[in-house]
């Protein structure tokens, strides 16, 4: 029992406390007011700025669609002059660059996937100095030191598309080639810096192997004169790489499955193993497969499918450059990435093969590192990735479903599989051939690139 004196001492030495506890809960009082303003006005910013990122990424889409009707309108257009003077009009591809001259009469044509370098006119319009053995030797002179920014002046819908697309979209982004880059010779030297000497063998050794003949093209007789693309050390015709196999490559080991996406770099000793075509390109694929956690192995294989090493590649969708890369789609989720929001990639960022390896690295980290980022097995997540990349991961997810495209119970499913059935069942199901030929060729010349860096060891 506390005396009554103690008492009156605890309750007097106590009062300050409670009436400065009572002062205390009534500025609280203000500070719970002031916080519920704050978390008002905060909410109101928070709807103001949501209600502008809507609106800029709904101009965005409209602008995305006048782009694409842009790009198709021009492509008509371009496709009907040709079709004046040829029955079989031909335009530039994904492996093939097609170039006009003489009033669309003379054609010219890369063929970066088969090496080859075509030379032709209608046989109405051809002279006796037309094609003759003199010009042909000049035309390849030319070619071989013809730059990719020759190619971009030279193309006509590209040119088109990129004024039309400066002059009347404020979400574009646009960049310089660098006019140093040449479009054939870093194709068969590995670089762009070549001497004259080893022009000229180039020159003589295709001119040697070269075959002129006339042949039909829907019905048209077609002069033709046929050069294999070589540096002239050798005209044996190169080994085709088997790629395309029902089976998971070598690279299907689950001992090597996180390996797939090791970020090692291409070093100097290690590049001379690679194609020569690949190695104007390994620069920027080293800097953006660190960037975005992918193996330089795993972007060569994407070029090599999706373009052949042809920095010109383009089609219809349109897409554009070394990873084809669609503005709309692809070009879309890589630059909110990038950027902070979505922009309009116009022809002269993408034929700028580092902008054109940057977009497409940035949209394959977005697939596997995003989208399938539930599948656990990093092999069954790779394959999916690699099929996305050509047709989307709806179509990916309908594919492992039977019918649903969500991406929950699409990766359910592929965590339920084996990395070997998840390939399979792929193979199996993915709605296009196009696809299924993807998948096989990217997956088999991961392996083969793989296999030619595993023996080098760069520090």
């Amino acid at each position: 029992m506390i005396p009554f004196r103690s008492a009156l001492s605890a309750l007097a030495l106590s009062l300050p406390l409670l009436v400065a506890g009572q002062q205390s809960y009534g500025a609280g009082n203000d500070t719970s007011a002031s916080w519920k303003n704050s978390a008002k006005d905060f909410s109101e910013y928070k709807a103001k700025r949501m209600k502008a990122f809507n609106s800029y990424k709904r101009s965005v889409q409209e602008e995305f669609a006048e782009f694409s009707g842009l790009h198709d309108r021009v492509s008509e257009a371009y496709t009907g002059r040709i079709s004046e003077i040829w029955k079989d009009p031909e335009t530039s591809s994904q492996t093939r660059w097609v170039h006009y001259q003489e009033g669309y009469q003379l054609k010219r044509v890369v063929d970066f996937e088969k090496k080859q370098i075509i030379w032709s006119t209608p046989e109405s319009l051809a002279s006796s100095s037309t094609l003759s053995r003199a010009s042909a030797r000049e035309m390849l002179a030319n070619l071989l030191v013809m730059t990719r920014q020759d190619a971009f002046d030279q193309d006509e819908v590209a040119q088109e598309v990129e004024e039309e697309s400066r002059r009347n979209f404020r979400h574009l982004e646009t960049d310089s080639i660098d006019d140093s880059d040449q479009l054939l010779s870093g194709f068969i030297f590995g670089e762009s810096n070549v001497s004259e000497a080893k022009l000229n063998m180039a020159v003589d050794a295709m001119m040697a192997a070269g075959e002129k003949s006339t042949v039909k093209q829907n019905g048209q007789s077609v002069i033709a004169w046929v050069f294999p693309i070589t540096s002239g050390k050798s005209l044996e015709k190169p080994k085709q790489r088997p790629v395309e196999t029902v089976s998971p490559p070598q690279i299907a080991a689950e001992k090597r499955a996180r390996a797939v996406l090791q970020s090692r770099p291409i070093g100097p000793d290690s590049q001379q193993s690679l194609p020569a075509q690949a190695r104007p390109f390994l620069k920027a694929i080293n800097k953006q497969h660190r960037e975005f956690d992918l193996s330089a192995e795993l972007l060569l294989a994407i070029i090599e499918t999706e373009s052949a090493f042809n920095p010109m590649a383009k089609s219809p969708i349109p897409a554009f450059g070394l990873m084809q890369i669609v503005p709309q789609s692809a070009g879309q989720d890589a630059t909110e990435k990038i950027f902070g929001e979505p922009r309009i990639l116009a022809p002269s960022y993408l034929y700028n093969a580092d902008n054109n390896i940057r977009i497409g690295a940035a949209y394959f980290h977005i697939l596997y590192y995003q989208y399938f980022r539930g599948i656990e097995n990093p092999l069954s997540r790779l394959y999916c990735s690699i099929a996305a990349y050509n047709t989307g991961p709806g179509n990916v997810s309908a594919a492992l479903t039977g019918a649903e495209m969500r991406l929950t119970p699409a990766i359910a499913i592929a965590n339920g599989m084996s990395p070997e059935q998840v390939y399979t069942h792929l193979l199996k199901n993915l709605p296009y051939e196009e696809t299924v030929n993807y998948l096989r060729k990217v997956t088999g010349r991961l392996s083969q690139y793989e296999q030619l860096l595993s023996s080098k060891t760069d520090s």
